[in-house]
């Protein structure tokens, strides 16, 4: 009787420790420090069928485009501050063929473009220690430089041919301060440290249990591994082997002689699909300016005769904000985010063309909500829908108009899957619906559709 007893509390240990796989409370996790590089080539091809109900138009678009991404990341993450610091290098080609069908003419569209942002979050907070009902204030700035080459040209079907070319430089600053409670966490790595203890358990290598603390202090091993970078690619590999598997042998999970352990932890390694998931809400108000500059240089060419034109003019605007944002990991399969935010504010333009400049008093809702499914870190879906309102007064501008009212809404869906840790396939796409309200108010349906595949360089 001892003996069947001892058993069965035996097997009951077992099957609560590996339990903790399917409880463990992802938001629990706090990310510390991560900083990382990544660069990328990415592909795609896209189409877009626009119809307006105010002429009965139809617009299809065609189109492949090509980029090349650059990002450097900097997370700073303790209980009394979080940081967090962005640059971004991107540039790219985009060709695509135009129809409309009431008119001859088909138009062909090519750009090259280039930006540049880097951007800054700090938050400091009241409490010295982690919580979600602290309060804190925030200063973010964001400077985003651009250069664009846009070329249009129009053909009908005598094959006379007009074409348009815009140069444009931009830059713009947008600096912000807001007060706010809550806390919004990155737990990207405890959803990982789950994921790779699930495939060991399912391929019976698992040679302990494991609990909350295990999986919490694995999560934390990931953390660390993932600051691991070296210019040589294969010595920074290395390093990441060897400390992925020296934690599973510093805790006796596994035997050493087990050649299935290395294969299906480096697999479950290996497949991460860097989809950022967060935990927390928080909503917050305050203040921002901006200041938008724009250079551009226009040339028309019709029948052998040049136009050139030029358009210099900056934008500075003041809002006021109130944001309220909510991420929830429902389990480690399912995610639920969504961001509100309203502004309202004053926007000025200033351009060397115009007599008067141009103010626009406007608010703007917007929120989103969206939900993921991740049934693995090799594949992902995400559906949503999104709704924008906007509402501008002009009548202390030179216009015709006295008030502009915007309305968005948008449905959306994105799939995600890696056929290698470096190469992957998305499809991603959706249905628009644009009101705009003035004294013709016009409908527009806008379908959506792209095929893109992405290979990270490191």
């Amino acid at each position: 009787m001892k003996k069947l007893l001892s058993v069965l509390l035996a097997l009951i240990f077992f099957f609560q420790g590996f339990s903790q796989l399917d409880t463990f409370d992802i938001a629990s996790y706090a990310r510390p420090n991560l900083i990382r590089k990544t660069a990328s080539i990415e592909a795609f091809s896209k189409t877009d069928n626009l119809f307006n109900t105010k002429d009965n138009t139809i617009n299809f678009k065609l189109g492949t485009a090509i980029n090349f991404n650059f990002f450097n990341s900097k997370f700073l993450n303790t209980p009394i501050y979080q940081s967090f610091v962005v640059n971004r290098i991107r540039s790219g080609m985009d060709f695509s063929v135009r129809s409309e069908s009431t008119v001859e003419p088909q138009q062909t569209l090519q750009q090259r473009n280039a930006s540049l942002v880097e951007s800054e979050l700090f938050r400091h907070f009241m409490r010295k220690k982690f919580s979600a009902t602290t309060s804190f204030v925030e200063f973010n700035y964001q400077l985003n430089n651009t250069i664009n080459y846009t070329s249009i040209t129009n053909r009908d079907s005598l094959k006379n041919k007009s074409q348009h070319i815009d140069a444009a430089i931009g830059t713009g600053l947008k600096v912000s301060f807001f007060k706010g409670k809550g806390r919004i966490e990155l737990v990207n790595d405890a959803w990982q440290a789950i994921s790779i203890l699930e495939a060991l358990k399912k391929a019976g290598v698992l040679q302990k249990t494991v609990d909350s603390l295990s999986i919490q202090a694995f999560a934390e091993r990931i953390s660390d591994i993932k600051n691991f970078r070296n210019t040589d690619f294969r010595l920074e590999e290395i390093a990441v082997i060897e400390a992925l598997c020296s934690y599973f042998f510093e805790n006796e999970l596994v035997t050493k002689d087990n050649a299935l352990f290395y294969a299906v932890l480096l697999d479950a390694w290996n497949y991460e699909s860097f989809v950022q998931r967060f935990s927390g809400k928080e909503i917050k108000f305050g203040v921002t300016p901006s200041l938008n500059i724009f250079n551009n240089s226009n040339l028309i060419r019709t029948l052998g005769s040049d136009q050139k034109d030029r358009f210099d003019a900056f934008s500075p605007t003041l809002a006021l904000e109130v944001q309220y944002n909510r991420y929830r990991p429902i389990s480690k399969e399912w995610q639920f985010n969504n961001t509100n935010r309203f502004a309202t504010g004053v926007k000025s333009f200033y351009t060397k063309n115009l007599s008067n400049p141009r103010y626009d008093e406007f608010f703007q809702f917007r929120t989103t909500w969206e939900w993921q499914y991740l049934p693995s870190q090799r594949t992902n879906y995400s559906i949503g829908v999104e709704q924008i309102i906007y509402d501008n007064d002009l009548s202390r501008s030179n216009t015709d108009e006295t008030r502009l009212l915007h309305s968005n809404t948008s449905f959306y869906f994105d799939w995600y899957y890696y056929v290698s840790p470096k190469f992957s396939w998305s499809i991603n796409g959706g249905l628009m619906l644009h009101l705009l309200g003035a004294k013709n108010t016009v409908v527009r349906y806008d379908q959506r559709l792209a095929v893109s595949t992405s290979y990270r360089l490191y």
